[in-house]
């Protein structure tokens, strides 16, 4: 099922749908140096390649517009926790792979993250020759900007625990990194997130009224 969205798709932080996601991951990954794409295994499956390294698959189903990216273990895990329509990579090594489609959540600035986080992944795994030479001066920066997002996360850690200290006498919450955010768990399942400063709750159609009642503001819709 599509997801609508409209606006400033590219930069917004409104859910993609189906084909946005697949054109805005596409033109995130032919920007990046040293990418070419083909068809080497089967026409549906659009693959894009650093030198001879695959970092992303694009999946022209119409029964199943998914893309499949590279991540850490950790990162996917909590991924896959948060997001009802990331799961385990597809065609791939599940536990470094994942595959994403439309949903909610899954925005223009969450893709073009993942995109190139799966590329700098690989491109740190080949050899330093290798490397597409504007590729390296990437990883600079894209290392960075890692090192801001470390301080963004150590934030939301320290606000998170002050949350899991209020929340104690409800139950035992363990907190977990959720790409760039804290992941609050209760009996292993995540139900909110720590955000930019604000706590936001995993919700479903009928508790989402309650929220909304309260004064709570969606995330992303």
């Amino acid at each position: 099922m599509n997801v609508r969205d409209s606006g400033d798709w590219r930069s917004g932080t409104r859910s993609l749908s189906q084909r946005r996601l697949q054109t805005l991951a596409r033109e995130v990954a032919t920007s990046l140096p040293g990418v070419s794409h083909g068809r080497p295994f089967v026409e549906k499956l659009d693959v894009y390649k650093v030198g001879d390294k695959l970092f992303m698959i694009v999946t022209d189903d119409p029964d199943e517009r998914i893309i499949t990216l590279k991540a850490d273990p950790d990162h996917a895990s909590a991924l896959r926790d948060h997001f009802q329509t990331v799961t385990f990579g597809r065609y791939l090594d599940k536990g470094h792979w994942i595959s994403v489609g439309a949903g909610r959540g899954i925005t223009p600035q969450l893709i073009t993250e993942l995109v190139n986080t799966s590329y700098q992944l690989v491109v740190e795994s080949m050899p330093v020759h290798d490397r597409p030479i504007q590729a390296k001066d990437r990883t600079n920066h894209l290392k960075k900007r890692t090192q801001a997002m470390t301080q963004q996360s150590r934030k939301a850690q320290e606000l998170a625990d002050h949350y899991v200290d209020q929340l104690s006498s409800w139950a035992k919450i363990t907190t977990r990194p959720l790409f760039g955010a804290v992941g609050l768990y209760r009996h292993g399942h995540v139900f909110a997130m720590v955000w930019h400063g604000g706590l936001y709750f995993k919700v479903d159609d009928d508790s989402r009224k309650n929220y909304e009642a309260a004064g709570s503001h969606a995330w992303a819709t």
